[in-house]
């Protein structure tokens, strides 16, 4: 999904979208600026649903490997050394509390059991609003590609693709705004 839309582009370009001589190309633009500010980021910025599973240490904390955190639908752990084996929904708030910027899981009341994979978390990240400076160089990456010529284009009969020349990079000062997001 594309961090802004051809109207964004054309405002930035300060030009009526019906101006635009080629719509697709436009879109074509956007769309691979997103894609990379995400290459740059190393994640999506918008809302992400994922289930994990990570490897129990008997620590009381642990990195989630996506961040920041919107919500944790459900953390729950499998411990096989018990007779019989255990399994256990673990309560936020009572069970473990979440540092939701950080992305780190911190155990009040029980330890992770010992074990591989036996810890699984279902959870959000990300954002649910795209950030004005991802906006900002998003608009900034898709004028380079689209009004530069950065694209080019082949066709043969029905088939067609499009693809992005060299030099279709974030500036340093594009990544100087982006690298506080950057994992």
């Amino acid at each position: 999904m594309s961090y802004i839309t051809i109207l964004d582009l054309a405002d930035y370009m300060h030009t009526p979208w019906t101006s635009l001589n080629n719509l697709d190309l436009a879109q074509f633009a956007c769309d691979t600026a997103s894609d990379l500010i995400d290459d740059f980021l190393e994640h999506n910025v918008l809302a992400t649903a994922v289930v994990e599973k990570y490897n129990g240490n008997n620590n009381d904390r642990f990195l989630l490997t996506g961040h920041p955190v919107i919500n944790v639908n459900s953390i729950k752990t499998y411990d096989s050394s018990l007779n019989p084996a255990s399994e256990a929904d673990l309560v936020e708030d009572v069970d473990y509390t979440v540092d939701k910027n950080a992305g780190i899981v911190y155990c009040i009341s029980t330890w992770l059991p010992l074990g591989v994979n036996n810890v699984v978390v279902d959870y959000v990240y990300g954002s649910s609003i795209i950030p004005n400076k991802v906006k900002v160089v998003a608009m900034q990456l898709a004028y380079r590609i689209y009004d530069v010529g950065m694209v080019e284009s082949e066709s043969t009969g029905s088939w067609s693709a499009a693809y992005v020349k060299g030099g279709a990079n974030l500036t340093e000062d594009e990544t100087a705004i982006l690298a506080d997001m950057r994992r």
